[in-house]
């Protein structure tokens, strides 16, 4: 599929708090690891905030994710850590793959294939939702294949909604 530099230059806006939680996640180096569900970081202003205002939307976002139990406040003595809970692990994925704009060389492309039961069908759809939101094209009922790098994204968010005996992800090579 050939795409004009328009679409390649194109930015994917993301809310504050949605960036903020992915920058979070990949300050403390754990965006693709697997088994851990918990990460801790110390809170500190980023360079580019130098005034009040800034420093209070800051903390709004940062007051919106704890809200929405993607963010949890640890204090031990005087120090004060933000724990990223699975929920804002998998939120931080999602963004990343609704985000990133990294293309395949021509010919490769991300092949997901799917067979989620249908007792954990709410599962299923948002998985499908999220593929069609991060521009996947279906090919047959539960195969979807794309030509953006988010190859391993979609492993680890697989791996983390744990239906990973479900769902398969390659990177393929060859004519569509």
């Amino acid at each position: 599929m050939e795409r004009s530099k328009s679409d390649i230059e194109k930015v994917r806006k993301v809310p504050m708090s949605k960036q903020l939680l992915v920058d979070l996640l990949e300050t403390i180096g754990y965006i693709y690891e697997t088994g851990v569900t918990a990460h801790r970081s110390k809170l500190s202003w980023p360079r580019e905030m130098q005034n009040h205002a800034e420093r209070q939307a800051y903390m709004r976002k940062i007051r919106l994710l704890e809200k929405s139990k993607q963010l949890q406040l640890i204090k031990e003595g005087n120090e004060v850590f933000y724990q990223i809970t699975t929920k804002g692990r998998l939120e931080a994925i999602k963004t990343v793959i609704l985000t990133k704009d990294q293309y395949l060389p021509d010919g490769d492309f991300c092949l997901v294939i799917f067979d989620i039961p249908e007792d954990i069908r709410k599962v299923r759809w948002a998985f499908r939702d999220l593929l069609k939101r991060a521009e996947f094209y279906q090919v047959q009922k539960s195969v979807w294949e794309s030509d953006r790098e988010v190859v391993e994204e979609i492993r680890e968010l697989v791996k983390a909604l744990k239906i990973d005996k479900y769902v398969k992800v390659y990177r393929a090579n060859g004519e569509r």
